[in-house]
Order: structure tokens, then sequence, then C-alpha cells
């Protein structure tokens, strides 16, 4: 017999697959999932941004580093909804504000 699992047991087995730890509760895990993801992209955005306007430094070697390590998150976490919900997040274009 085959076993069908909800939505909210699918995403539980996953986070705590991957994170170690039980899955948050709430109400709407799909919007805070898309939500986390949107911040990893902003900051990566971020960084880049700074790295861009702090020329040829070290400093802008490590922002451009820690834009790296934040789109990296991003895109595994973007696995992690694609594994939970079978499809890619719908993550809507916002505008990112400057430092």
């Amino acid at each position: 017999m085959i076993n069908m699992k909800s939505e909210k047991e699918v995403f539980d087995n996953v986070w705590s697959r991957v994170s170690g730890a039980p899955a948050p509760e709430s109400v709407d895990a799909r919007s805070e999932a898309e939500a986390f993801i949107r911040a990893e992209l902003a900051d990566a955005a971020k960084y880049a941004y700074l790295a861009k306007i702090s020329g040829n430094t070290p400093a802008a070697r490590t922002l451009r580093r820690l834009s790296m390590d934040e789109a990296r998150h991003a895109r595994e976490l973007r696995t992690v909804y694609c594994l939970a919900y079978g499809e890619s997040p719908s993550l809507k274009k916002r505008a990112v504000a400057r430092p």
C-alpha cells in the first residue's frame, strides 16, 4: 500500500533531514521558506554591491566571498524547497534598497 504524506509531513521530514532540527511550527511554511530564500538573495546582492564600490581591496574580496556564500545559501534553500514541494519557489522580483 502506498503511504501518501501530507505537504507538511514532507516539509517536516526534509527540514529535519537537512537542518538536523525539528521543523518550525508555522501557519504557512511555504511563504516562510520563500522569505528565507529572498533574504539570502538580497544579502548576496548587498554584499556584491558593497564589493563593487570598494574597489580592489581586501575588504572587497571578503565582501565578494560573502556574496557568493549568500548566493549558495539561496541555492541550497531552493533545493530544499523543491524537494519539499515538488516545484520551484515563486519568488517575485522585489527591489533591493542599496545600503
